[in-house]
């Protein structure tokens, strides 16, 4: 993106930021202000004590009056990545775009996101904003602390059922990166879906069910014109899906110790935990008052209670914040 847009982007947030960010609230004990993109992000840099006292944490939502001004995907979550990056590179081009208030401090702006869409690099690079190593936060959790799983209350989550899991998000993370290149952006297979539509008794995933799904809830292509695609995309994805679009690997081959060298890139932290709701429906039952995102972030919660904080020094995440001086 141009620097000319993203001024544009600005000017549609600048005024109101300086409203909404209520500075006279911070004393000045606090020099820098970190944007993340929701309240789980928030709660994991504070339980892990390494935030400095100088920095103030902020929700995306609590920090910008935007509705769909910033939209480049489908989602609100999108919504809120999207006003953190343009923002703080925008800023980090030109510190004045946003105006504070005569008296008050100018505090220094960083923002946090997932690697959960394809940033690109001018991004990527811009000191101040800080990209998670893996797909979104739960995964760098269980990408550093592998026993995590295994910890959780109640649980009694085997190897097995979570190499099955891991196993199934990988082949549904490869899907939404072949469908979001071209067609689908941003799809609708959250956690209401129903997986035995697209994932045969062998757990193997079929590429032709899931575009027919996605296709019907979105009635965005004819039959003919979804048949082409279908065509389009087994040949796209040949590496990893035969002549019909069935996924090529069987569960019996994928070895938890020898993960292919992009799966924590791949897989969605929220997959792993709806599919082992799947595999194992019992699950539900340790969290009897939640259900769908509201169990998303009780699951989250749990995450962060049991996770090994000590694992996330060792993050690339982690190690630009302390270059930065955000943690210590």
């Amino acid at each position: 993106m141009k620097l000319g847009e993203i001024q544009d982007k600005i000017d549609l947030l600048a005024a109101q930021i300086s409203l909404i960010l209520d500075y006279q609230s911070y004393d000045n004990n606090f020099d820098n202000l970190l944007i993340v993109e929701g309240s789980t992000d928030r709660d994991f840099l504070k339980q892990s004590s390494y935030l400095k006292n100088n920095v103030k944490c902020i929700i995306a939502n609590n920090a910008f009056g935007f509705k769909n001004s910033l939209s480049l995907q489908d989602s609100p979550k999108d919504n809120n990545k999207n006003a953190i990056i343009y923002v703080v590179y925008g800023l980090s081009r030109i510190p004045t775009l946003i105006k504070i208030p005569n008296g008050l401090k100018r505090y220094s702006i960083y923002g946090m996101v997932d690697m959960d869409f394809n940033i690109p690099n001018q991004y990527v690079q811009t000191n101040s904003l800080f990209i998670t190593d893996t797909h979104d936060l739960e995964t760098l959790m269980l990408s550093t602390d592998l026993d995590l799983l295994g910890k959780l209350d109640k649980c009694q989550i085997s190897t097995n059922d979570i190499r099955l899991a891991f196993f199934m998000a990988y082949e549904l993370g490869k899907v939404k990166s072949l469908l979001s290149e071209k067609y689908f952006p941003s799809s609708p297979l959250s956690s209401g879906v129903n997986y035995n539509l697209f994932f045969n008794r062998d757990n193997l995933i079929s590429l032709p069910n899931v575009l027919h799904l996605i296709n019907n809830i979105r009635k965005r292509f004819s039959s003919k014109d979804l048949n082409k695609i279908i065509d389009e995309l087994c040949k796209k994805g040949k590496r990893f899906f035969d002549k019909n679009g069935l996924w090529k690997t069987q569960f019996s081959n994928f070895n938890l110790s020898k993960k292919p060298d992009d799966f924590w890139t791949t897989v969605n932290g929220h997959d792993i935990l709806n599919l082992l709701r799947y595999i194992r429906p019992d699950l539900s039952s340790v969290l009897p008052s939640f259900s769908g995102t509201g169990l998303n972030r009780a699951f989250e919660i749990k995450l962060i209670e049991k996770y090994n904080f000590k694992a996330f020094k060792t993050t690339n995440l982690y190690k630009k914040m302390k270059k930065e001086k955000i943690v210590i």
